[in-house]
């Protein structure tokens, strides 16, 4: 009878944790928007844009990676940024290339930075960032020091959406943090508006 009661406690403890996880996974965009804004207000640069291209380099944070984007849209920071290439820097696992005391090549695959969603090339993003600063932009020879982009700055990662469809933005759903928004167009309204909202209190 113990053994019975416990197994049917096991498995209704097994449901109903499986049942609050998928509430949470489809939590209502509204439940959200206080820690979303949070993140809007935080971030000193929001654009959208597409990966182009991505290098591996070492900072004083270890091993980051430089990605070159092509911005298509910018929300926050216009006055600092423009339409056009620019790098974002974040730390997220991968390989790279160092040449040993002996003139040898070598690859070096080091794991996952547990920073949040890593960034694809080939893949449209909606970026959220700051100014990068001497600790993440990694030393001389780095390419997020080195490589030129229509863009000067070099902005640092703070989050991220991924956008899978650009093409109709009143129809596809977008993923923000676990949180299920109706469309692409819903995100940029949201977004906008708190920067103007945040702007008008200063």
């Amino acid at each position: 009878m113990k053994k019975t009661t416990k197994f049917i406690a096991a498995v209704m403890f097994i449901f109903c944790h499986y049942f609050s996880y998928s509430q949470k996974a489809y939590i209502a965009p509204e439940h959200m928007s206080d820690f979303h804004k949070k993140i809007i207000n935080r971030s000193a640069f929001i654009f959208e844009g597409k990966a182009i291209q991505q290098k591996q380099y070492h900072s004083r944070h270890g091993f980051s990676t430089c990605t070159t984007f092509q911005i298509t849209k910018i929300f926050k920071g216009s006055n600092q940024i423009k339409l056009g290439s620019i790098k974002v820097v974040n730390s997220q696992g991968g390989t790279y290339e160092i040449i040993d005391k002996d003139g040898n090549k070598m690859e070096v695959t080091e794991l996952d930075d547990p920073e949040g969603d890593k960034i694809y090339v080939g893949l449209t993003y909606i970026i959220f960032g700051f100014l990068g600063d001497s600790t993440s932009l990694g030393y001389a020879d780095s390419p997020a020091r080195l490589d030129k982009t229509d863009n000067e700055l070099a902005i640092d990662k703070y989050d991220i959406i991924v956008i899978k469809n650009t093409k109709d933005i009143s129809i596809e759903p977008v993923d923000w943090n676990g949180t299920k928004y109706k469309s692409l167009e819903e995100i940029y309204s949201f977004i906008s508006s708190t920067v103007k909202e945040q702007e008008e209190k200063k």
